[in-house]
C-alpha cells in the first residue's frame, strides 16, 4: 500500500509539472520449460517448451533523486525511502508473459499463451541482486493436439505465484532464473465445461525459466 501511495505521488508530480520523464524500461525474455503436472498431459510428456516475457517500468532511486524537485516537499522523505517500484501499465499487461511453442516431440503439441492482467509483488536485495516474489491473476489459452490424448482447447483463469532471482551486473543488461506455479479451475481433457474428474484434467502448470534483461530509457509521463 505504501508503494502505491508513493507511485501516486510521482504520477501527480509528473502531471503537475507537465514535462516528460526518462523512465528505465526493463524487457526480459528467454526460454521456459512447462510442466503440466500432475495429470495426463504430464504423464504423456514431462516437458513442454516456450518463452517467458516481462516488460516493466523501473522507478528506482536514480530516477527519484533526479526528479525529487518535482515532488511536493511533504512527500519527499516518503518517496526517497523506496528503493525501487516496478510498474506495468494496464495495456502492457495484455502482452503474454508465457508463450507455449511446443511441437510434438513424443505424442503431444501445445501452442498458446498466458497473460497476467493483475499482480502484486515484493522484493529483497540490492547491489544488482534481487529476489522477487509475485502473485497474480492469470488467464491461459492453449490448444493441445495429441496422438494419445483428447485434443483440447484449454481456456481457464487461475492464480500464479512466481519466485525470481535477478542479477544485474550492469545498468543495461542482466539475467534471471525463476519458477512459476499457476493453479487453475480444472478442465477435463477433450471438454470445455467439465471440471471433474481432476485426475483427467489440467489444473496446474509449472514453469522454470531463464530470462535475459535489457534496459533502455523511455520518455513518458508517468
Amino acid at each position: 500500500m505504501r508503494k502505491l501511495l508513493v507511485l501516486a505521488v510521482l504520477v501527480c508530480a509528473s502531471r503537475a509539472n507537465a514535462a516528460p520523464v526518462d523512465v528505465p524500461v526493463d524487457l526480459g525474455v528467454g526460454p521456459a520449460a512447462f510442466l503440466f503436472v500432475p495429470g495426463p498431459v504430464g504423464d504423456d510428456q514431462t516437458l513442454h517448451y516456450g518463452l517467458k516475457i516481462s516488460l516493466q517500468a523501473i522507478i528506482n532511486q536514480q530516477l527519484i533523486q533526479r526528479e525529487k524537485n518535482r515532488i511536493p516537499p511533504q512527500y519527499r522523505n516518503m518517496v526517497a525511502s523506496q528503493k525501487e517500484i516496478r510498474l506495468t501499465p494496464f495495456p502492457l499487461t495484455l502482452i503474454p508473459e508465457d508463450i507455449f511453442i511446443s511441437p510434438k516431440i513424443d505424442h503431444t503439441s501445445i501452442y498458446g499463451a498466458t497473460i497476467k492482467p493483475i499482480s502484486i509483488g515484493a522484493a529483497l536485495g540490492g547491489g544488482g541482486v534481487r529476489l522477487g516474489l509475485d502473485l497474480g491473476v492469470v488467464v491461459t489459452a492453449a490448444y493441445l493436439s495429441s496422438d494419445t490424448l483428447p485434443n483440447t482447447f484449454f481456456l481457464r483463469p487461475g492464480l500464479g505465484a512466481t519466485v525470481e532471482l535477478e542479477l544485474m551486473p550492469t545498468d543495461v543488461f542482466g539475467i534471471s532464473i525463476g519458477w512459476e506455479s499457476a493453479v487453475y479451475i480444472p478442465q477435463v481433457l477433450g471438454t470445455f465445461l467439465d471440471v471433474t474428474p481432476t485426475n483427467q484434467s489440467i489444473w496446474h502448470i509449472g514453469d522454470a525459466f531463464l530470462k535475459f534483461h535489457f534496459r533502455f530509457p523511455y520518455e513518458a509521463n508517468l
